[in-house]
Parts: structure tokens; sequence; C-alpha cells
């Protein structure tokens, strides 16, 4: 997999899978249907990009930057999103089944219609989101935070959130079923989260 010059061929194919795109500057193009499947794209910017119907299917994308784009009917299955910044992007229709998202930033984000099973990585931020029909189950979502956010018709089947924050959160219709969480858990209708570090953590890896 050699290293490529997206400005070279960008405008002659939608095809980048399984190519080398590390730290390319992807703002500015049209990436409507692209495929980068299998690709790697550590440190690739496509900050402000509308990301449309594009795949992105197995890739290696850590310390990529997504911040501020337009996600939608895009998919990021199996990809590995390690440290992966969507701060402030708006996410709808979109696809990350057994992605993993270690670090990831998804605050001040809005994401709605979007499935997040079986997501792996610990200390994902979603702080200050807006999350409107979503999928958690079987995450593993161990110290994620989710101070500030908003959390309507999310289910959290099976999923991991051991030391997870909800501090300042509120939570409509959420759907939940044996998952593995610190003390009370502070859904149950409208209305504001518990503060969670007050609960002791012992007995659990």
């Amino acid at each position: 997999m050699g290293k490529i010059d997206v400005n070279k061929i960008i405008g002659t194919t939608r095809d980048f899978s399984n190519m080398d795109l590390s730290f390319e500057d992807f703002r500015g193009y049209d990436l409507k249907g692209c495929i980068f499947s299998g690709s790697t794209l550590t440190g690739a910017n496509f900050s402000g990009v509308n990301i449309t119907e594009v795949d992105f299917n197995d890739a290696f994308m850590s310390d990529a930057s997504f911040e501020g784009c337009v996600i939608s009917c895009s998919s990021f299955r199996h990809a590995n999103l390690q440290r992966v910044s969507f701060k402030g992007a708006i996410i709808k229709d979109s696809d990350f089944r057994n992605a993993f998202i270690g670090l990831g930033d998804f605050s001040e984000s809005r994401i709605k219609n979007a499935v997040f099973a079986n997501i792996k990585g610990e200390e994902i931020n979603f702080r200050n989101a807006v999350l409107e029909v979503v999928d958690f189950s079987k995450a593993f979502l161990k110290d994620a935070n989710f101070e500030g956010a908003k959390l309507d018709s999310v289910i959290f089947i099976n999923t991991d959130l051991r030391r997870a924050k909800f501090s300042g959160a509120k939570f409509n219709n959420i759907k939940e079923e044996g998952t593995l969480f610190y003390g009370k858990k502070p859904w149950g209708g409208v209305g504001e989260a518990r503060d969670l570090n007050e609960f002791d953590s012992a007995g659990y890896d």
C-alpha cells in the first residue's frame, strides 16, 4: 500500500480503498460516495467536509479530524478511530458498529439515527452532545463522558458504562437492560443525572 497524492486523483476516482492517505488534507473536496475501506488515514483532516454515503469500513484513522463535519449515511464499521475528533459534527443515519474509538471526541456533536453497537474504547467524550435514537448495544464505554449531554431514545443494552460520567445529563426514553454500571443508574425518564463520582467502583475490572 503506497502513499498516494490525493490532489492528482481526487477528480478521477471515488475509490480510495487500501491506500495510504495518512496526513492528507481533504478540506474543500466533494467526497460524496467515496470509498476509503481498508485505507490508512492517520492524521487526515476532514474538518468541515460534507461526508455523505462514504465508506470508511476497516480504515485505520487514528488522530484524524472530522470537526464540524456533516456526516450522513456513512459507515465506519470496524474502523480504528482512536483519538479521532468529531467535535461539533452533525452525524446522522451512520454506522459505527465494531469500531475502536478509544479517546475519541464527540463533544458538542449532534448524533441522530446512528448505530454504535459493539464499539470499543475507553474515555470516549460525548460531553454536551445531543444524541437521538442512538444504539450503544454491547458497547464498551468504560470511563465515557456524557456530562451535560442530552440523550433521547438511546439504547444501552448489555453496555459497559463502568465509571461513565453523566453529571448534568438529561434523559428521555432510555432503553436499558443488562448494563454494567456503578451505583444508581441516572436515567428513568426526563430529568437530570446525579454526579456519579461519589460511587465506589471496587469490585470491577
